[in-house]
């Protein structure tokens, strides 16, 4: 392979996202303003970690309303499904804490094969 070609390559596979639409820049103005906002909000309420709440923005930031809701909806599910693997898990290990690291060694291996 040349030099010339590769670099047509990587121009032709890199072009997206070095020439911007109208509706990216808006998508990305729109996220960090509710970056910003959600930061601003955390402040005022005085919370100990307020980064926290700009990081929530940006993980649920999607480009369509509808996709924002769904992955919202699948992160509490997930959130519900954590707190209670994590009361069973520690209430069926008790005070055994290689049974608690083994059942959480598990616990995770299942949830990245779902994921």
């Amino acid at each position: 392979m040349t030099w010339t070609r590769l670099k047509e390559l990587v121009e032709t596979s890199l072009s997206g996202l070095t020439r911007p639409t109208r509706s990216d820049w808006i998508f990305a103005l729109r996220t960090v303003s509710a970056g910003l906002i959600a930061l601003l909000a955390a402040y005022a309420l005085k919370l100990d970690h307020p980064q926290w709440a700009m990081m929530t923005v940006f993980i649920v930031a999607q480009p369509v309303a509808g996709m924002v809701l769904a992955k919202g909806f699948y992160r509490l599910l997930g959130t519900l499904a954590g707190g209670l693997a994590a009361i069973g898990i520690t209430s069926l290990s008790g005070a055994n804490p290689w049974l608690l690291i083994t059942v959480l060694a598990l616990w995770v291996g299942i949830c990245t094969l779902v994921s």
